[in-house]
């Protein structure tokens, strides 16, 4: 999806990505350096740019999910990659297209705070027995 104050109103994708695992290669016959490169260009609404950028997996989608349904996500081995929390926290802090959300180059809004600080929360809310809201 599409969403920030430079859109107007959250929308689809505009190049066929979508939720369907089938549409995840885009237009057919192009791959994903066909519209990102590695570095951003300072253009409003250009392509988001790093070196390995490939698509979150459709189920690995955030987008409209409750706060319920994305906490028991994160916990879940079977829906985040086969990861532990301790894992999950690590990725935050070393995954190069992670870690692109809090430097996403010019014109673009970074991830609130820090990934250093993502991590924390989550090792703290481990420590803690990973509750989720209800």
């Amino acid at each position: 999806m599409w969403s920030g104050d430079h859109y107007g109103t959250t929308r689809p994708h505009g190049m066929l990505v979508g939720g369907n695992p089938a549409e995840q290669i885009g237009n057919p016959g192009e791959t994903h350096n066909t519209y990102h490169s590695p570095e951003n260009l300072s253009l409003l609404h250009g392509p988001p740019s790093n070196d390995v950028w490939l698509l979150t997996p459709a189920e690995m989608a955030w987008f409209g999910k409750s706060s319920q349904h994305i906490c028991e996500q994160i916990k879940d081995p079977d829906r985040n990659g086969g990861c532990t929390v301790e894992e999950v926290a690590d990725h935050i802090t070393h995954d190069p297209l992670v870690l692109w959300g809090w430097k996403p180059g010019p014109v673009r809004e970074p991830a609130p705070g820090t990934p250093e600080d993502a991590a924390t929360a989550l090792l703290e809310w481990m420590v803690n027995g990973t509750p989720c809201p209800q």
